[in-house]
């Protein structure tokens, strides 16, 4: 019977880092959207909550640059500041409805990609396979006239969801620029927010997050594995 809802997690320790990305997975539409808030600690203190920006399809999602006292979110990235190391962080997801008969959104997935000093992942690389192939429809990013020479992040993610079994031609036959105009932060006014391309990807119902690799090995190995 809420129009809002916030759910606060707990506080969370991790190895010690510089900055870090937040994505996160949800159903929404114009007139329900999930906003995503992240605290870092800092020695023993948390920071005060970044926002990703208020979040639903069909909306001119907007991300704005941050700085709080201890971290600063720059696109969409966070940065420890002052030279700094992360140590922990907590988050909240704050759900928001139009109306009462309006269906809730739906937060379904929290996933955070981390940069630490001197990492490395190691692994049996003799486990790598010459090739994997992935057959993943094709588009060509500059049959969009205007933007096609800045939508390589939205145009991949357009082949991935048709790959998923999604079609957007009846609505635009050229899809990619329909889903270019869907992931766009129109806060940065760019089409490659890494988080909004994959929050865009999940309100289809699909599961999707930013990830970091340490090396491209590590990156073969996950797209040979997970895909």
């Amino acid at each position: 019977g809420e129009i809002i809802g916030t759910f606060t997690s707990k506080e969370y320790d991790h190895r010690a880092f510089v900055k870090l990305v937040a994505s996160w997975g949800a159903i929404t539409d114009y007139d329900a959207t999930c906003e995503l808030l992240v605290s870092v600690k800092v020695g023993d203190k948390f920071s005060e909550y970044i926002t990703y920006g208020e979040w639903g399809l069909g909306r001119e999602n907007k991300c704005v640059a941050q700085k709080k006292d201890l971290i600063k979110l720059t696109e969409d990235e966070i940065f420890v500041l002052n030279s700094k190391e992360g140590t922990g962080f907590r988050y909240k997801f704050v759900l928001r409805r139009k109306e009462t008969n309006t269906a809730s959104p739906e937060a379904f997935l929290l996933a955070l990609s981390f940069e630490m000093n001197n990492y490395s992942y190691t692994f049996d690389k003799s486990l790598l396979k010459d090739s994997v192939i992935h057959d993943v429809p094709r588009l060509y990013q500059h049959d969009v006239p205007g933007i096609g020479g800045i939508i390589c992040s939205a145009t991949s993610s357009t082949m991935l969801l048709k790959y998923k079994g999604h079609n957007f031609s009846s609505i635009n036959i050229l899809e990619h620029e329909y889903i270019a105009k869907l992931v766009k932060d129109y806060g940065n006014n760019i089409y490659g927010n890494w988080v909004y391309n994959t929050v865009g990807i999940s309100a289809f119902n699909e599961f999707a997050y930013v990830k970091r690799f340490a090396s491209t090995e590590e990156f073969l190995y996950s797209l040979q594995e997970i895909g």
